[in-house]
């Protein structure tokens, strides 16, 4: 009965993103902004991003991909649709591992890398905003740098961090507060990966 539960509810699952994503797809910006902005239904669509096959998970980051990249959505409306919520089922593509293989998995991580670095540092189609009078604007960076407990441990996530700062040098701060933990004396691996992150 379990197992006849769990095959039922992926393929509905299924069925509702390929449903979302036809009309996310189409050449309509008032209803794709219209879907994007039920926040409920797009944190749905991101939720379970971790259980989804590879095409499936393929499918909505070029659909969101194709979003950013839109001259149809301005920075303000990106922001109201990339949430926190939004960002934190995002993030966790960084461990997806499906289940044919690694390669598959390597494909999946470097296409959420991506897109996380156009949305959270490419000024022209990102949420990125330039610091004018140390303005507190650059909130879903913030969040991004205290996602991960010890961030230098990871390989992408590292390299997002380092971009973020480079374009929101205001959150060196926060950043430096989380890495005096790490930078803590001691002759540990952990301890070099966090010092060369440091550099």
């Amino acid at each position: 009965q379990n197992i006849i539960k769990s095959l039922y509810k992926n393929s509905i699952r299924h069925d509702f993103v390929q449903f979302l994503l036809k009309f996310l797809s189409l050449d309509d910006s008032v209803l794709c902004k219209r879907i994007l902005q039920k926040k409920s239904l797009f944190e749905f669509l991101l939720q379970y991003l971790g259980q989804d096959d590879f095409e499936t998970v393929r499918e909505i980051l070029v659909c969101l991909s194709n979003i950013l990249s839109s001259s149809a959505f301005s920075k303000p409306e990106k922001l109201k649709i990339f949430t926190d919520n939004a960002l934190k089922f995002l993030l966790k593509l960084y461990e997806w591992k499906g289940s044919n293989g690694k390669d598959e998995s390597e494909n999946i991580i470097l296409m959420a890398h991506n897109f996380l670095l156009t949305l959270l540092t490419n000024k022209k189609y990102g949420i990125v905003f330039k610091n004018l009078g140390g303005k507190r604007q650059n909130l879903r960076q913030l969040h991004v740098l205290g996602h991960f407990k010890s961030i230098w441990m990871h390989e992408y996530p590292s390299i997002l961090a380092i971009k973020i700062i480079k374009v929101c040098p205001e959150l060196m701060q926060n950043l430096l507060n989380r890495l005096a933990v790490g930078l803590q004396p001691r002759i540990t691996t952990q301890w070099f990966i966090c010092a060369n992150f440091t550099k």
